[in-house]
């Protein structure tokens, strides 16, 4: 299920839900319950977590194996 942001037009409040797109439209301000809310454009990561080694130790068996302290 994807994270939805939104911020109440009546009251300012943003907060974000997790919610299927389906139910979306029934969704109501965590402050003042309202249903006058606009969703936020959300970023998304597109990564993987997993860290490329530094040009230094590119070579470097620990870098390889994600164990280089010098990545950190």
């Amino acid at each position: 299920m994807p994270i939805f942001e939104f911020v109440c037009s009546q009251c300012g409040n943003e907060f974000d839900v997790l919610v299927s797109s389906s139910k979306k439209d029934e969704i109501r301000c965590s402050a003042c319950g309202s249903s006058q809310l606009k969703k936020k454009l959300s970023s998304f990561s597109t990564t993987s977590g997993r860290k490329e080694p530094s040009n230094a130790c590119r070579g470097c068996a620990a870098a390889q194996s994600g164990l280089c302290s010098m990545d950190e």
